[in-house]
């Protein structure tokens, strides 16, 4: 049986638009600011990058995902009433205030200490399911509870959708941070 198939195409769309956006507000608010002004000695804070990227919720990626569900004759049973097909919406996020940073005012140096990337699923079209065989009488809302944790599942289970939201991520928080650490010398290091 075929598992589900997963679409990458909308993968950097949304994060590379949000980092572009986000660059342009910083720069424009750190030249406000003047702190491109030479001959002055500035220390990066933890509270400034945390201010930097203080964003309630960040997607950091979006997939789109066809799956097939398999339901049960009963909870317990090992037997398969039928299989139903159906698509869905993935989100990747971050709560961005789970985000730190180690700072090495030494080095000038600054290391992003990431929280882990959480999965949202949103079925598309609940009409659109596909049962095999056709004639399947189950309860549609026994269908949508066995989809999505079909699709929670497969999710946690894809380590290439993990690496792309993560990568995202962290392209995210070098655009929300560049005009801070690029102003005052310091360089970001990932693990």
């Amino acid at each position: 049986m075929e598992k589900a198939k997963i679409s990458t195409k909308l993968l950097l769309r949304l994060p590379f638009v949000v980092i572009g956006i986000v660059i342009l507000i910083f720069t424009f608010v750190l030249k406000a600011n003047g702190a491109f002004e030479e001959g002055k000695t500035q220390i990066i804070t933890k509270s400034t990058l945390i201010d930097a990227v203080d964003i309630a919720e960040l997607s950091t990626a979006e997939f789109t995902y066809n799956g097939i569900a398999e339901i049960p004759k009963s909870k317990n049973s090992d037997k398969i009433k039928c299989r139903v097909r159906y698509k869905a919406k993935v989100k990747a996020f971050i709560n961005m205030e789970d985000i730190d940073f180690i700072i090495n005012n030494d080095n000038n140096t600054i290391k992003p200490i990431l929280p882990k990337i959480k999965f949202n699923a949103v079925l598309d079209d609940q009409d659109g399911f596909s049962f095999i065989p056709i004639d399947s009488n189950v309860d549609l809302q026994e269908v949508i509870e066995v989809c999505k944790k079909d699709v929670t599942t497969e999710t946690m289970q894809a380590s290439k959708l993990y690496s792309s939201a993560e990568e995202n991520l962290k392209d995210i928080i070098q655009a929300l941070t560049y005009p801070i650490i690029q102003a005052k010398g310091y360089t970001l290091v990932w693990e």
